[in-house]
């Protein structure tokens, strides 16, 4: 069961917002897909059994392609900032913090200095300024975690996919945070 599909247009659409009669694409291997809206099971877009495309592939894909267009959305003036849950370095409260204004676009699998690459690189102008990863099947190993150029954030894909404006940090290597309260302190 696939969430989001692409349409001949290459936007990434919703299962709810799908039209019959109209050819969508999966995000992770672009087979044809077939609109799911019946009465009965949840809605979602199929394809047939695939040795190369999974859900977890599928997953892993759209959670990218998802962040990407909330970075888009968000610089076109369609959308506020997207919102990361992050707890403060003091009173480990959880703390919507919006990704700055520096950030200007988002690349989805760009290569890092060191030959690692990074699922969605946040972009300042054309310089890669921090990045996101996406957890579908493990977790960032600690070799990759400790090596990146960059500061980071690991998001759970199936979460992300479900609801996109809830942004939770399972792993947290952005510049430390602190909370408006904390720091009035």
């Amino acid at each position: 069961k696939i969430p989001f599909a692409i349409d001949d247009l290459g936007i990434l659409t919703k299962i709810d917002d799908a039209t019959r009669g109209i050819d969508y694409y999966c995000p992770a291997c672009n087979m044809p897909v077939i609109v799911r809206k019946g009465d009965i099971k949840i809605h979602h877009f199929v394809h047939k059994a695939s040795d190369f495309c999974s859900q977890e592939t599928v997953i892993h894909k759209t959670a990218k392609m998802l962040f990407q267009k909330l970075v888009s959305d968000w610089k076109n003036g369609l959308a506020q900032a997207p919102k990361i849950n992050r707890k403060c370095q003091i009173c480990h409260s959880i703390i919507q913090q919006p990704l700055p204004d520096k950030v200007q676009s988002a690349k989805l699998e760009a290569p890092l200095p060191n030959g690692s690459i990074i699922d969605i690189a946040l972009l300042g102008s054309e310089e890669i300024s921090a990045g996101i990863e996406v957890r579908v099947a493990h977790e960032v190993n600690f070799e990759k975690s400790e090596s990146l150029p960059i500061p980071f954030i690991e998001i759970d894909g199936y979460e992300f996919v479900e609801n996109p404006n809830e942004i939770n940090a399972l792993l947290d290597k952005f510049k430390p945070f602190t909370c408006k309260e904390c720091k009035e302190r």
